[in-house]
């Protein structure tokens, strides 16, 4: 016997499970739900309606390298010409309960050495825009890394990239859209951990270290442990502009995105407090594009009140798509660290669109000059495929 009023167990288990699918499943009754489709083309992908899909797509970047230092001598510039394999991705990722979950894992095997890149979540209600990501993936961090390098114009992304610390972290983001996505918001807090990398002397999350003279290496040095962090981004949109691509490759009429964001650093009671600000934008029409960004950073102290001006930086980069096939690019980048060495960048570069991204050949010609030390310069080419 059960007292009034309480159902028994069983009874309650089948009064859960039956809101739940009240909650999840509301005329959304279709016939397509039951669909089953197998594609192949790109990649591999699977889905049932749109209860559940997964997909499979893997991705290959074989580049080749030189580079040359002011008075370097003749044996170490053959040290520096290298064959290498940077990116051999697996991305699998999907959708299930009609788009209110999301998945996505990254691996990468390059240097037959696999690595997760991404591996999160993404829950959002059954209507609406707000959604909670949880796992490792890109802090919304700046446009050109929020950009998978499979569609990136240039070769390596400009000298901002690697000094302001973007890249993956461990965290939880809060994001969303409004007025039909044509404002996007994110909201995160992570663990720090591509700090960590650095100052583990592993490099940022990207396998790369901060570029030398400009990134003060006894903050690199000395720093243990993961130091939590607070991610922000608006991002305004106009003209149906796409948030992931840097080329024009689709032409048209002009689109904008514009958008203002940062990150603060807390301190683990060692000085090592960080605040960055930036605005980034991109522009396209008719198959021409530019984008850029400008940043700002203080650090040291125990929070933001105690923090002393360290940089300013930014970088500008255009590229015009020629007969949907090869597009000729430029940039030039700056960052000037006020307690630091500061350095410049400038380069060319050129991409010839075989199957779009899918299939690519990119090189690129970069000068790196130090307010104080050796000159560089730099030449890459690249060839991608994607299945």
């Amino acid at each position: 016997m059960h007292a009034r009023g309480r159902a028994p167990p069983r009874g309650r288990l089948f009064f859960h499970i039956s809101l739940i699918l009240l909650v999840f499943l509301p005329a959304r009754a279709d016939p397509r739900a039951a669909d089953v489709h197998l594609d192949l083309d790109p990649g591999v992908s699977f889905r049932v309606g749109e209860v559940f899909s997964v997909s499979a797509s893997p991705r290959l970047q074989a580049r080749y390298e030189w580079s040359s230092r002011d008075g370097a001598t003749p044996r170490a510039l053959l040290d520096r010409r290298r064959l290498s394999v940077p990116r051999l991705r697996l991305k699998v990722g999907g959708a299930a309960l009609f788009g209110v979950v999301r998945y996505k894992l990254e691996l990468d095997g390059a240097d037959l050495n696999l690595t997760a890149k991404d591996a999160f979540v993404d829950v959002g209600l059954p209507t609406g825009e707000l959604r909670v990501m949880a796992g490792q993936y890109k802090k919304p961090f700046l446009r050109q890394q929020i950009l998978s390098s499979a569609r990136m114009q240039f070769v390596s992304r400009a000298i901002t990239d690697r000094y302001y610390e973007a890249g993956r972290d461990v965290g939880a983001t809060v994001h969303g859209g409004l007025f039909g996505r044509r404002l996007t918001y994110d909201l995160g807090l992570y663990v720090g951990q591509s700090h960590l990398w650095t100052a583990a002397g592993r490099g940022l999350a990207d396998g790369t270290r901060p570029y030398a003279g400009v990134a003060d290496p006894g903050r690199y040095d000395i720093q243990l442990a993961p130091r939590p962090m607070v991610v922000g981004r608006v991002s305004l949109y106009h003209g149906g502009y796409t948030a992931f691509d840097e080329a024009d490759l689709c032409g048209g009429p002009l689109r904008v995105s514009v958008a203002a964001g940062g990150y603060s650093r807390f301190s683990g009671g060692d000085s090592s407090a960080r605040t960055v600000a930036y605005t980034d934008f991109v522009v396209m029409a008719h198959h021409a594009s530019l984008s850029g960004a400008v940043l700002a950073s203080v650090a040291g102290g125990h929070g933001l009140w105690q923090s002393r001006p360290e940089s300013i930086g930014g970088y500008l980069q255009a590229g015009y798509v020629v007969g949907g096939l090869v597009e000729p690019l430029a940039r030039v980048a700056r960052v000037h660290a006020l307690d630091e060495q500061g350095r410049t960048e400038a380069g060319l570069g050129v991409v010839v669109y075989l199957v779009g991204h899918r299939v690519k050949w990119q090189s690129e010609a970069l000068a790196f000059a130090p307010d104080r030390g050796k000159d560089e310069v730099r030449w890459r080419t690249q060839l991608q495929t994607a299945f």
